[in-house]
């Protein structure tokens, strides 16, 4: 289970989730490799259930000896992920907090 604000995500929390490989995705925890419209569904479905974690430049998928965190353009991420919860209707929030990915 992972337990932490949103505000308390570190790349090195974020790091050490990715590298566990008996994590997986689950109802309230999702990785996405980048934004895609799976994003919003994703969204919706959290705002309609429990409420969850998506990280946006993880990948969803372990594959052995390659790092899980991939990163992406946390401002082009923010605004095209801030642009289809407008478009959801009902229309939904999401609380967006970019980590810095230091290689």
């Amino acid at each position: 289970m992972f337990v932490a604000s949103a505000a308390d995500l570190t790349i090195e929390r974020i790091r050490a989730l990715a590298a566990r490989p008996d994590q997986v995705e689950s109802l309230t925890l999702e990785f996405k490799r980048e934004y895609s419209k799976s994003l919003l569904t994703t969204i919706a479905a959290m705002v309609n259930t429990y409420g969850g974690t998506i990280l946006v430049g993880i990948n969803d998928k372990v594959e052995p000896g390659t790092d899980r965190v991939v990163g992406t353009d946390a401002q082009e991420t923010i605004d095209k992920v801030a642009s289809g919860c407008r478009e959801v209707r009902p229309s939904v929030g999401a609380e967006l907090h970019p980590c810095p990915v230091r290689r």
